[in-house]
């Protein structure tokens, strides 16, 4: 309850929420009477989900979500979704999370591929590429696919992160975290990003960071939140 409460403070026009329960996504959408795509995370869940199973929950006011067509069960939760409305636009909602193809693939491999997948959906219309990408520079490590190989076929689509253009800072040199592992301050990390057109890079108006202090009784992630001016 608090953090919907809280997250309902933000007063967001789309909210993507990873790791949302449905029961919760049930009642933030009918709390704030906007449109809902929510998708259950638990690959095993043949007889349907339950009403505590755990997803990604993506949440719009003033515009209507559709599920693309384009959408493969393997990327599970990663979803292309349409939002039509005064400004239409496309959204890859991310969750990268360990199915049976996540630990085959990595996050950062899952990602990648996916990012293959929906290049047509991501170039068709404008689109923003967010959510818990679980992804960093620092992790890149030796594996072909990893972040940076992310964020090279992003800009080859024409989307920039927004929170680095903000700011100014190189990736994986990031001073604001996004996730906290085991809610530790002293273990913070920049997994959640958020990529938009370079075209609307001119009306990027803020963004910001929740602090820890504020998040952590509800969750390991502060919420990452981004001001665009409307066209």
């Amino acid at each position: 309850m608090g953090a919907r409460t809280r997250l309902r403070g933000l007063k967001a026009n789309i909210t993507i929420v990873p790791e949302c329960g449905r029961r919760d996504a049930d009642a933030y959408a009918e709390a704030t009477a906007q449109s809902v795509i929510w998708r259950d995370g638990n690959e095993n869940s043949s007889n349907g989900p339950s009403r505590e199973a755990k997803g990604l929950g993506v949440f719009a006011d003033n515009h209507e979500l559709s599920l693309a067509s384009v959408y493969a069960d393997e990327f599970q939760v990663i979803l292309p979704i349409k939002l039509t409305g005064k400004s239409p636009f496309h959204l890859l909602a991310v969750w990268t999370k360990p199915t049976s193809r996540g630990r085959e693939w990595g996050y950062s491999g899952m990602l990648c591929r996916a990012i293959e997948k929906y290049s047509g959906f991501l170039t068709e219309a404008d689109s923003l590429v967010i959510g818990d990408f679980n992804t960093n520079k620092v992790f890149d490590g030796e594996r072909t696919l990893n972040h940076s190989e992310i964020d090279r076929r992003l800009t080859k689509l024409g989307l920039t992160s927004a929170y680095h253009a903000f700011y100014g800072e190189s990736q994986g040199e990031e001073t604001r975290p996004t996730h906290y592992f085991l809610r530790k301050r002293e273990r913070p990390f920049y997994i959640d990003h958020c990529y938009l057109p370079n075209a609307w890079l001119p009306r990027l108006r803020s963004v910001s960071v929740g602090e820890y202090s504020d998040w952590v009784p509800m969750s390991d992630h502060a919420p990452l939140v981004i001001d665009i001016e409307s066209p």
